[in-house]
Order: C-alpha cells, then sequence, then structure tokens
C-alpha cells in the first residue's frame, strides 16, 4: 500500500482500494483503513484532513543517525560488517564462517 502510495501520490481510502485492485491486489476497504492507521501510527503516511473524503500522502520515514554515519557500498561490506560484528562479541570464527556459507 505504502509502495502504491509514493507511486500515485494523494489518495483516498477508496482509490487505493481501486489502485491496488488495479495491480491485482483485491484488498477490503476495511483493510486499507486499519493499514493506513498503522502507517500513520507509523509515521510513514498522514492524511489531509478527517472523514471518508480525507486524502492520504507517503511521508518520508525519518533517518537513523546511526545508519547514516556508516558507509557501506554494498552486499559486500554488509556480509563484512556482520562478520567483524560477530568476531567482536566473541563469536568463534568456525560458527562465523559456517553463518557466512563459507
Amino acid at each position: 500500500m505504502l509502495k502504491t502510495l509514493r507511486a500515485t501520490g494523494l489518495q483516498t481510502a477508496d482509490e487505493l482500494v481501486v489502485a491496488l485492485a488495479d495491480q491485482g491486489r483485491a484488498i477490503r476497504l476495511t483493510t486499507i483503513k486499519t493499514a493506513l492507521g498503522e502507517l500513520a501510527a507509523s509515521g510513514l503516511a498522514a492524511a489531509d484532513g478527517r472523514g471518508p473524503a480525507r486524502r492520504w500522502s507517503p511521508l518520508v520515514p525519518p533517518g537513523d543517525p546511526l545508519l547514516d554515519a556508516v558507509d557501506l557500498r554494498g552486499a559486500r561490506d554488509f556480509r563484512h560488517s556482520f562478520a567483524t560484528w560477530l568476531g567482536d562479541v566473541g563469536i568463534p570464527a568456525r560458527v562465523i564462517d559456517e553463518l557466512m556459507g563459507h
């Protein structure tokens, strides 16, 4: 649903039902409304008013300063960081090798 909101912009819950049905996802209106409420509670979507005609828009999630400070450039960097963190907490090298698929 969030992907559809990001692609189409402001939408009412009824418009989202139609947009998702066009994508081959038949989702009930009550499910859409529940999901929109959860997206709003998590800060990923916001409504422009109240009532059935309110339009929903996606919000940009806040950045994580810890992740912003890490300079990762690809899957290899993630794998290396994972292995390093495991070693730092004392996981044996053989266990790390197995977890890494070696």
